[in-house]
């Protein structure tokens, strides 16, 4: 299970970086950072690591024995993933982060209550400043319409 999803990973990732290194550039014209910017080195280090992955866990797979899937919390994170889409789109970017990090991990790493919510409000809090204010990437504001 853990390979499969590995590879499903690694297409992906590959899908996502050949769709940013052919449709955005990296610099503009003017040598200033372009709209491919970002993408670019998201999709190569996406490449990079579930690569690494891919290879670890096919290795992995001849030395231990079959893991068993946890298909219940497979489907609960998917499930969470399309509440965090609509969280975003009503309650805006910032609300909808805090909320798909903290039902996350609530699921993926249970009794641990002060490190999931520590976890849970300071990485999207840390995300949204560094996408907002220092790359100055639009964040969706919400139904509220809060001016982030």
């Amino acid at each position: 299970m853990r390979t499969v999803f590995a590879v499903a990973l690694l297409l992906l990732a590959v899908f996502y970086t050949a769709m940013a290194f052919a449709d955005f550039n990296f610099l503009s014209p003017r040598g200033r950072i372009a709209p491919g910017f970002f993408p670019q080195i998201i999709g190569s280090l996406l490449v990079f690591f579930t690569l690494s992955t891919v290879i670890i866990e096919f290795r992995r797979r001849q030395t231990e024995p079959g893991i068993l899937p946890d298909w219940g919390v497979t489907l609960s994170v998917n499930a969470l993933v399309g509440v965090f889409i609509v969280a975003s789109h009503f309650l805006g970017a910032l609300p909808g982060m805090i909320i798909f990090m903290l039902l996350t991990l609530s699921l993926l790493n249970r009794g641990k209550h002060m490190v999931n919510l520590l976890l849970g409000v300071a990485l999207p809090v840390l995300m949204f400043v560094s996408f907002r204010f220092w790359l100055n990437a639009a964040m969706p504001p919400g139904m509220i319409g809060l001016p982030y």
